[in-house]
């Protein structure tokens, strides 16, 4: 008993600290998933307030002259589509008394900083500065950054957004010179407050998130952080520490000409909500109840891996999600003309957004040959919200702004907007799929013939045997045979059969070699590939066949056996070519070493033929440049009808080591 005791005692602890383990991964797992998930809220968040600034650019670009109350009406529309606007503004471009460009606020809707802005030059605030010249030298690029507007806690900081309406000269310099732009639109929001309701947007709690506007500085303060409560002297870059960095997390993105960073923090409370009671229990269990200890942990276990399985679909879906942020998103409008071109779109067809922004898809990024039925496909889907393609994953051709075509896998969807039917198109570049696909075809076509070639020659090989060495052996096993029943009645006729025996098994003997030189010459083997080809080119050349020169340049007597083989083989299966078909007098075989590279040469001056003709189930010529290919070199076939043909074979250098030497210092064999 005290035995079965200490056993479910040690059992119990060793489960109790597997399960915390486990238990303590799958905290950590779901933290940074909601970490991720206030990071990317947070940026979702700061980045619709790029969407009133942009308005009031193209609202001052089309109108020649803008009224004050044309501006109220108008900017006063974004209020209630962005809750966190705290002004929204016009400053155009002055001359002063001083004759200095000054750009003084005209027009404004604000909720806090009527009184402050109205009239003041921008170009005068320190603040102000650093994000005009960036705004003026970006151009359409919308320059952002965090400052505070009056210098107390209560205002606060804001996060501003600065865009540029025309250009008084031809290239943006910096604010006060003559080339600076025409007038500045700028908003102010409330950056705590966009921040505050993204993280409650994201249901997560006790968890405290700083964000941070990157710049050159080593530790920039955060501009704003949630819960209030936060410690505002955060250090930058706590997502990068090693204490505790399962619990710690940081995400950075791009948003207008600045880059922004998100990092969070677990609280203590967020820990503490999430421990479980299942290992103290188990442990309890274990020690009060050994006997149940297996079918105990056979449930927490259970519970453990369907816990797991859950955390891995959702880290999945998640991780599908991210994914798809590398594929190409277009939406289009009912009318067919784009509405929403994400970055990867712009690098896959080339067009930037502001090109092809309102131009219709199917003009653009459409081949020609599919744009009639594009186009009534889309007639029918501005009524119905159904087509051809809706709801399908589809493999076509796209077209790049170049001209190009490219296949690509398209995925449709419709969405309901202001009472009409608009598309969302997820398109992904499969050419890398197709070329991958087309290789493993040809691989898988080389693999068939290879096999069969193989089949072949085994079946060529038994037929060699059956008919030539097996006779052999059978008819001196006959003669042996009647040795031994004639030995003692007639000797000489025994004796005789004993010599025909012997002269069979001699025979025998030679035939054996003749077949283990076919598949594998012994002096390949024995004295590297040079002398093998050596006597490949002796027992090539006969009275009335070819005159076959052979010369070589190599530095090394020997090299790795596996390349041996594939040069000899090579050589043998030109040279055999040459030999059978090309009607040449003369053949020239040559091996030359170039520096990490072996070069294999078989010449003849015969009647040729055209490559390109061959027939596809003669596998000679396939298989000399798929030798090359597997050793990570190349074969080229030159030849022409009346030219003559010449067989270039380039391997990459694999010398042979004569002595690999285990740890211990005794010699292990040749190696590689």
């Amino acid at each position: 008993m005290v035995l079965a005791a200490c056993l479910g005692a040690v059992l119990s602890l060793l489960v109790y600290g597997g399960l915390q383990s486990r238990h303590d991964q799958l905290v950590a797992n779901y933290f940074a998933r909601d970490a991720e998930r206030c990071a990317d809220g947070i940026a979702r968040e700061l980045g619709e307030p790029l969407a009133p600034v942009r308005a009031l650019q193209l609202f001052f670009a089309a109108s020649q002259e803008v009224t004050d109350s044309e501006f109220r009406t108008f900017a006063g529309g974004w209020t209630p589509k962005c809750p966190h606007i705290d002004a929204l503004g016009w400053a155009p471009r002055t001359r002063g008394p001083d004759d200095r460009v000054r750009f003084p606020v005209s027009m404004l809707v604000s909720r806090r900083h009527e009184a402050t802005l109205r009239g003041m030059d921008l170009a005068s605030k320190p603040e102000c500065l650093p994000v005009l010249r960036r705004a003026a030298e970006t151009g359409n690029v919308i320059a952002t950054t965090c400052f505070s507007m009056e210098n107390t806690e209560a205002d606060g900081r804001v996060f501003g957004a600065v865009g540029t309406v025309g250009q008084a000269g031809r290239t943006p310099v910096a604010v006060g010179a003559e080339a600076s732009p025409a007038g500045y639109v700028f908003g102010l929001f409330l950056i705590e407050s966009m921040v505050s309701e993204a993280v409650q947007h994201a249901g997560v709690q006790h968890m405290s998130v700083y964000l941070f506007e990157e710049d050159s500085s080593n530790s920039p303060e955060p501009v704003a952080r949630y819960p209030e409560t936060a410690s505002p002297n955060v250090p930058w870059g706590i997502a990068a520490r090693d204490d505790g960095a399962q619990w710690r997390f940081g995400k950075s993105f791009t948003l207008g000409d600045r880059q922004w960073r998100v990092e969070a923090m677990a609280d203590e409370e967020y820990r503490a909500i999430r421990e479980s009671w299942l290992p103290a229990a188990a442990l309890a269990v274990g020690l009060a109840l050994t006997a149940l200890l297996v079918g105990y942990l056979h449930l927490i276990l259970g519970h453990s891996h369907r816990l797991e399985r859950l955390v891995a679909e959702r880290t999945r879906k998640l991780d599908s999600i991210s994914r798809a942020a590398f594929d190409a998103v277009v939406m289009m409008d009912h009318r067919g003309n784009v509405a929403h071109w994400n970055p990867a779109a712009q690098r896959m067809f080339g067009y930037t957004a502001d090109e092809i922004m309102d131009r219709s898809v199917h003009e653009t990024i459409v081949p020609h040959r599919y744009r009639g039925r594009a186009a009534e496909g889309m007639q029918c889907f501005a009524h119905t919200g159904e087509g051809p393609v809706v709801g399908k994953v589809l493999e076509m051709e796209g077209l790049r702004k170049d001209g190009t075509e490219f296949p690509i896998e398209l995925a449709v969807s419709a969405v309901r907007m202001s009472n009409q039917w608009w598309a969302v198109a997820i398109v992904r570049d499969i050419t890398e799929r197709r070329r991958i696909e087309e290789s493993l075809r040809k691989d898988h076509e080389l693999l068939k013939d290879m096999l069969s070639l193989h089949e072949r020659q085994r079946q060529l090989i038994a037929y060699e045997i059956h008919d030539g060495l097996a006779q052999q052996l059978t008819g001196a096993i006959m003669r042996l045979q009647v040795y031994g029943q004639l030995r003692d009645v007639k000797p000489e006729e025994a004796h005789k059969n004993y010599e025909d025996g012997l002269g069979l098994l001699t025979d025998g003997l030679a035939e054996t070699r003749r077949l283990i030189s076919g598949l594998r010459p012994p002096v390949l083997d024995e004295q590297g590939v040079v002398a093998a080809i050596e006597s490949l080119v002796e027992q090539s050349e006969t009275r009335e066949g070819p005159e076959i020169d052979f010369t070589h340049d190599v530095q090394f007597d020997r090299f790795a056996s596996p390349l041996e083989v594939a040069v000899f083989r090579i050589v043998q299966e030109s040279l055999t070519n040459a030999i059978r078909y090309s009607q040449s007098r003369k053949i020239q075989v040559r091996l030359l070493q170039k520096d990490d590279s072996l070069e294999v040469q078989v010449r003849d001056w015969g009647v040729g033929f055209d490559p390109e003709k061959v027939d596809a189930s003669r596998f000679g010529l396939r298989g000399i440049r798929e030798r090359a290919r597997l050793f990570g070199g190349r074969a080229e076939i030159h030849s022409a009808p009346d030219e003559g043909t010449t067989i270039v074979a380039e391997l990459p250098l694999v010398e042979k080591v004569s002595h690999n030497l285990q740890d211990n210092g005794q010699p292990n064999g040749d190696g590689l």
